[in-house]
């Protein structure tokens, strides 16, 4: 609104700052997990929580997929830079696999394919929503 109507913070950079605060939100994801935040900090899991939670794993996922598909799908964020987001996401599973491991082990790649697979196709639904987008535009212009 301040933007728009008293010309405030035009110069500022939005799209990355809003990228740069779902990449952190990503990242955070995997401090609420009960077994993620145990091995983190070196400790065995059962012996920090009453009933530690392993399906953890299952609920980062979707919160990752969550917030990549919201970010692809609603936020107005230009498709050369969108795909930072997905990356991230990739990026930040696969440095939690590495250091800490997974609850499931035996499920780490067919976890780690569909993820890969779904954070694909949204940044391909991204491509194409940002083309109907432009073109409908464009079509606008024309006066058509």
């Amino acid at each position: 609104v301040l933007r728009y109507c008293c010309g405030m913070l035009t110069g500022w950079k939005w799209e990355v700052i809003i990228m740069g605060r779902l990449v952190i939100l990503m990242l955070s994801f995997f401090f609420i997990g009960q077994w993620h935040t145990a091995m983190m900090y070196g400790a065995v899991p059962a012996e920090i929580w009453s009933s530690p939670s392993e399906d953890d794993e299952g609920m980062i996922v979707f919160s990752i997929v969550a917030v990549v598909a919201y970010s692809c799908v609603f936020l107005p964020i230009r498709s050369f830079i969108i795909w930072v987001i997905p990356l991230a996401a990739s990026t930040w599973y696969f440095a939690v696999l590495y250091l800490v491991g997974s609850p499931f082990p035996h499920n780490t790649r067919r976890v780690v394919l569909i993820l890969n697979f779904v954070l694909v196709m949204l940044y391909k639904g991204a491509l194409r929503h940002e083309a109907h987008v432009r073109e409908k535009w464009l079509a606008k212009q024309m006066g058509i």
